[in-house]
Formats: C-alpha cells, sequence, structure tokens
C-alpha cells in the first residue's frame, strides 16, 4: 500500500470506524480479492462489536501489499459516501503533490 493510502486511512480511522460494517459486504470481498486471510476474517468478525470488527480492518490492511487500498474502495459499494469523501481526499493530496511540479 502506498505512503499516501496508508496515511489516509490512519487520519480517516475514528471516521472509518463509525461508519462501516465491515462483516456484511467489505470483509467478504476482500477476502475474496486474496488480501485477506482466512485467519485474519476470522480475527476480524470474532471482535464483538461492528466498531471494533472495523478498527481490526483498519489496522490489517495497511500491510496486505500493493492492492490491498484499491481493493477496499470498491469494497465500499454499499457505502457510497464514505468512499466518495476517501476518494476526494486522495485527490487533494495528489492534487497537493503535484501543484509544484513542472509540466
Amino acid at each position: 500500500m502506498e505512503p499516501a493510502h496508508r496515511a489516509l486511512l490512519r487520519e480517516h480511522r475514528l471516521y472509518l470506524s463509525g461508519q462501516l460494517l465491515v462483516s456484511d459486504s467489505i470483509v467478504p470481498l476482500l477476502f475474496q480479492e486474496e488480501i485477506l486471510t482466512e485467519t485474519q476474517v476470522d480475527q476480524i468478525l470474532s471482535q464483538p462489536s461492528e466498531r471494533l470488527k472495523a478498527l481490526e480492518l483498519l489496522t490489517l490492511l495497511p500491510a496486505r501489499g500493493p492492492r490491498a487500498f484499491k481493493a477496499f474502495i470498491r469494497s465500499l459499494e454499499d457505502h457510497s459516501w464514505v468512499r466518495e469523501r476517501l476518494e476526494a481526499e486522495l485527490q487533494e493530496v495528489d492534487g497537493t503533490r503535484g501543484a509544484g511540479r513542472d509540466t
């Protein structure tokens, strides 16, 4: 995962943990895409609340390789407002980085 993606997830950790219901569609899609292992899925789903499940996912996700962030964004189909917010923030970061470049 790129440093900007890690930073974005870290910056919005509390917001994401309060918005996402990870058990229904997010975790299954990330398992299907081979981002999460079966052990990690069990680790996430064993948490007693949705908030703690989301926090566990957000702890594991940054270390899951270069495809993890894009797969996570795709998994937010049922949480479009969250996906749109993350994509907008990422564009702002990319725009700020690109502003100083010669084109």
